[in-house]
C-alpha cells in the first residue's frame, strides 16, 4: 500500500525592519523547551517538533496537535471504546518542511490535518516576535520565463465564485457596494472582471499595479484553503489568468493558479498504520533534491550555492 505525500513551494519574504532571517528565527525557537514551544491557536496548538539545521538547509517537523473531539477507538466488528489519553494529550499530526537559506525558499508538506503554511506563519512570528512574514507561492519554471518574456501584458481576467459573500473585493480595494450586493445574493453567482487593453497591441497594462494584485489574489488563494481544510466550509474559488505578447508577438496566456509548483512522492507503508519519522524525512528530501537546483537558478544569488 502506498501513500502520496504532496508539497508545496513558497519564497519567503521577511519584513523590511526584521534583523534576522528566516532561519535565525527557526533556531531561535528550537532553542525553547517544552510548553515553552507551544503556540496555542483554538484548539489545535502547533509546536515545532524537531528542526535539523544540515550544511545548506533546514529540515523540520510542525505538530498540530488535536486537543478536542477525540473519536473513540473501533474495530472492524463495531466495538468503540474511548481513546485513553491524559488532560495534556492529544493526536499529533506532523508536516515536514524544508528551509533553504539561499533561495529564500521553503517547501512544506500539505496535509488537511497538519499545520497549514498560513498556521506556520503565524506559529514562527508568534514564537519568533516578528510581524509581516509574507509566503509567496512559487511558479512553475516555465511560468516565470513566460511571464519575463510578455512586453505587453495586454489581459488580467479574474473570476471568482465566493458562497454568499463578496467580501474578497472589499478588503482587496476592488470592488464597489454594487459588486458586493450581487455576489451575496445567491451561492450560485460568479464575478468575472477582465482588464484590456483592446485592440490597443501596442499599450500594456501596468505590469507593477498588475503585479500587486495577483500578489493580493494568490495570498488570500491560499489562506482559503487553509481555511477550508481546517474548517470545512465552503469557500472561494478563484482563477487568474494574465495574457500578452512576447517580443515576437507570439501570444501568451498564464494561468497564475495553476501553474504553481507542486510535486508528490509516493511512500510505500505495507502494513504500518502510519507513516515513520525516517519515511517522512527520506521523502521530503526526496523531493526537494528534484527542485533544488532549479530553485538555485532562479533565485541564487551570483557566487551562492
Amino acid at each position: 500500500m502506498t501513500k502520496k505525500l504532496k508539497y508545496d513551494f513558497y519564497q519567503v519574504v521577511m519584513p523590511r525592519d526584521s534583523r534576522f532571517n528566516f532561519g535565525a528565527v527557526l533556531n531561535q525557537i528550537n532553542t525553547l523547551q517544552g510548553r515553552a514551544r507551544l503556540y496555542s491557536a483554538g484548539d489545535y496548538p502547533i509546536r515545532l517538533q524537531g528542526l535539523i539545521q544540515g550544511a545548506s538547509d533546514f529540515l523540520g517537523d510542525i505538530a498540530r496537535i488535536r486537543m478536542n473531539d477525540i473519536p473513540d477507538k473501533m474495530k472492524l466488528s463495531g466495538e468503540t471504546a474511548p481513546l485513553a489519553l491524559d488532560e495534556d494529550e492529544g493526536l499529533g499530526e506532523i508536516a515536514s518542511f524544508i528551509y533553504h537559506p539561499v533561495t529564500n525558499t521553503i517547501m512544506m508538506m500539505r496535509n488537511r490535518n497538519a499545520v497549514s503554511i498560513s498556521g506556520l506563519i503565524n506559529y514562527v512570528e508568534y514564537l519568533g516576535n516578528v510581524e509581516g512574514i509574507e509566503f509567496k507561492h512559487v511558479l512553475q519554471v516555465e511560468a516565470y520565463q513566460r511571464l519575463q518574456r510578455l512586453v505587453t501584458i495586454q489581459k488580467l481576467e479574474i473570476e471568482v465564485a465566493a458562497p454568499g459573500n463578496g467580501t474578497i473585493f472589499r478588503d482587496l480595494g476592488l470592488a464597489p457596494q454594487m459588486a458586493l450586493d450581487l455576489m451575496g445574493s445567491s451561492p450560485r453567482v460568479r464575478l468575472s472582471l477582465t482588464f484590456s487593453t483592446g485592440y490597443d497591441r501596442e499599450r500594456s497594462l501596468p505590469r507593477e499595479v498588475i503585479e500587486r494584485i495577483v500578489t493580493e489574489f494568490r495570498a488570500r488563494n491560499q489562506l482559503s484553503a487553509d481555511e477550508r481544510q481546517h474548517q470545512q466550509t465552503d469557500d472561494e474559488s478563484m482563477d487568474l489568468v494574465v495574457s500578452g505578447r512576447e517580443d515576437t508577438h507570439q501570444k501568451e496566456v498564464i494561468d497564475l493558479f495553476a501553474d504553481i509548483l507542486t510535486d508528490t512522492y509516493d511512500v510505500n507503508i505495507r502494513d504500518q498504520r502510519t507513516i515513520t519519522y525516517m519515511q517522512r524525512h527520506q521523502a521530503t528530501r526526496a523531493v526537494w533534491a528534484r527542485h533544488r537546483d532549479r530553485l538555485m537558478q532562479l533565485f541564487a544569488q551570483p557566487g551562492e550555492a
